[in-house]
């Protein structure tokens, strides 16, 4: 895809030998590649195997399997934190000083977040219902909180309220929420639009505002929309917890408005229909469409939240972190990892994932349409996932080739 304002590394240095201080080069290179490293492996677990599995058993294709309720607590933390979490963690550290515009960045914390994130994969991998695995990644995004405060603090106050503050509430309440049963899918939806979609939705500016000709939302901007999706936030834990059923409306009365008022003051639609031919727009013009589309679902009662939630995840977030790490992955290794034309055929297949496993229930769709949505799946994660580890490998051998003194120039 086109790869020409994010990130760059300057052009390649002629053939030299390697020092044999190899691991301080990594260590000292580009950081986003690594945690991309990590989440690609994340998500052909998470979603290949267990959830096109588990969909497959819900829907009667498939014998039930005694691990079955070990599934569905893996496939929610996997997706949410291994996938989502790392590739967003990948990316706020790496461009984390422009997004907030500061001259602050550690790759000490990075490459501890980084571990941390690995270590609850292992122990999770070890003892999935254990709480040590969940205590590792709780930690790991604790401590991009701490990143993220102290590049903020370290930048202008301009982005503080509008990008920073969402950001910021998201990876505490991600951190906080782990320890919840999440094969609650009322508890997951708590998880989602708490902590995954303020990320989205502050990161997101990067390329609203940088790319696509929108606009960020001030401090201003920025403290009515996040107050209001904060309060959201609170009624729907407050219905968690009581079962009051005005707390139900509120929460999408306020989603609502919420994120209709995002959408206006960023210029999203406007934006995103400039160049309806572009894989970014394309990709949050979709992703914006089965986000609305969640909500909806929602109107029809708490029952709904599981498709709320899968049309958020597989109509959003899936080719949102495949769009932006093809560009990043892209910009970091000088090259064009996967191209604009094949990226939008693969997306235009994958719009029958949302609609076999989001609105599977509310279609009536016949059993068998979860092949489908398996074949489906299982194509554009397969193609990204091979392309995404063929970019890695370019900056890896890229970042052994730099003299000692010489680190990739980045955001």
């Amino acid at each position: 895809m086109n790869s020409s304002s994010l990130i760059r590394i300057g052009s390649q240095p002629k053939s030299q030998k390697v020092s044999a201080s190899k691991l301080k080069q990594i260590f000292n290179g580009t950081i986003a590649d690594k945690f991309f490293l990590l989440g690609s492996i994340a998500v052909v677990i998470g979603a290949l195997w267990f959830g096109v599995h588990l969909w497959l058993l819900r829907t009667g294709q498939i014998t039930p399997k005694p691990l079955h309720d070990i599934y569905r607590e893996l496939h929610g933390i996997i997706q949410v934190y291994l996938f989502f979490g790392v590739f967003a963690c990948g990316f706020l550290l790496q461009a984390g000083p422009k997004l907030l515009a500061s001259s602050y960045s550690n790759q000490n914390i990075a490459w501890s977040i980084l571990g941390l994130n690995l270590i609850g994969a292992i122990l999770l991998g070890i003892d999935p219902s254990g709480i040590l695995g969940r205590a590792a990644l709780s930690a790991a995004y604790l401590l991009l909180a701490v990143s993220l405060c102290l590049t903020t603090f370290h930048g202008t106050a301009q982005n503080r309220f509008g990008i920073a503050l969402p950001i910021l509430f998201g990876s505490v309440l991600l951190a906080a929420l782990i320890f919840l049963e999440l094969r609650s899918p009322l508890n997951s939806l708590l998880l989602f639009w708490g902590g995954v979609l303020p990320i989205v939705l502050g990161a997101a500016q990067q390329f609203i505002g940088g790319i696509l000709g929108g606009s960020k939302l001030s401090n201003r901007a920025g403290l009515l929309v996040w107050g209001l999706w904060f309060a959201a936030t609170g009624c729907l834990y407050g219905f968690i917890s009581f079962s009051h059923h005005w707390l139900w409306n509120s929460f999408l009365a306020l989603g609502l408005i919420s994120f209709f008022l995002y959408c206006f003051k960023v210029q999203l639609f406007i934006s995103i229909f400039k160049d309806r031919s572009a894989a970014l727009n394309q990709t949050l013009l979709s992703g914006t469409f089965w986000l609305i589309c969640g909500v909806l679902v929602l109107l029809l009662g708490p029952a709904w939240s599981d498709s709320a939630l899968h049309l958020w995840g597989t109509g959003l977030i899936v080719p949102l972190i495949i769009a932006v790490s093809m560009r990043i992955v892209g910009f970091l290794s000088s090259t064009e990892v996967m191209s604009e034309k094949l990226y939008i055929w693969l997306l235009s297949i994958w719009q029958l994932v949302p609609i076999g496993r989001g609105l599977a229930p509310l279609l009536g769709l016949p059993g068998w349409f979860s092949w489908i949505v398996g074949f489906a799946a299982t194509g554009l994660i397969g193609v990204w996932f091979y392309l995404l580890i063929k970019g890695i490998w370019r900056i890896t051998k890229y970042q052994l080739g730099l003299p000692p003194e010489k680190k990739p120039i980045s955001c």
